[in-house]
């Protein structure tokens, strides 16, 4: 067979390869990617169902509250932004713990996940804190014990140096208000624009 010939008759085989090769190649990346993209909606549904059951407990402490008592008020966190106001009485009160803000509140693991999407986990982990332990006469009341919704006269309190979010409650809730928007930006941009959120604190 001339050269020419074989050339002409190989070209339609080679461009076909080349053609089945490329498209084999693309679906590779576009299936990569999609699967991607289902893990990380897996992980954002699994934070969602963990911010669902989270309730913001404050309680509100002045000096001498073992005799007098105390104020609380709770709001479950996808509320937040609609219900500032249960916090106002005391949004500028000095912001305390009882235990580790991720124990009280175990949402902010999540920033360590894998498949977490950056701009989620970016605001997630301003939430990481390293408490300290602070002795009950230098307590600067009136102050606010955020993650518990009971106090009594031999609880020991934790503050968080250096990290803006645990400075007042007004601060932390603006963080978790931040932490909503941001979650429902990115499923927005999934196609999803709205899902049922918990109300009742039963």
């Amino acid at each position: 067979m001339e050269p020419y010939k074989l050339i002409v008759t190989c070209l339609p085989i080679c461009i076909s390869l080349a053609a089945f090769g490329f498209s084999i190649y693309t679906y590779s990346r576009v299936s990569f990617k999609n699967d991607f993209k289902k893990k990380q909606l897996d992980v954002i549904f699994e934070l969602v169902e963990e911010l669902q059951d989270t309730i913001i407990h404050v309680c509100a402490l002045e000096k001498g509250y073992e005799s007098k008592g105390w104020r609380s008020s709770m709001c479950r966190f996808f509320q937040l932004k609609n219900t500032e106001e249960y916090f106002e009485d005391f949004k500028n009160h000095s912001l305390f713990f009882k235990e580790r803000p991720d124990n009280a509140y175990p949402f902010i693991k999540f920033c360590e996940h894998p498949f977490l999407p950056v701009e989620i986990a970016t605001v997630l982990r301003k939430f990481v804190a390293y408490p300290q332990w602070i002795n009950a006469d230098e307590l600067p009341y009136p102050i606010a014990v955020l993650g518990t919704s009971f106090i009594t006269g031999d609880d020991k309190f934790r503050f968080i140096p250096n990290n803006a979010v645990y400075t007042t409650v007004e601060s932390f809730t603006k963080q978790c208000i931040e932490l909503d928007v941001a979650i429902h930006n990115w499923l927005k941009n999934v196609g999803i624009t709205n899902f049922n959120k918990k109300e009742i604190i039963d």
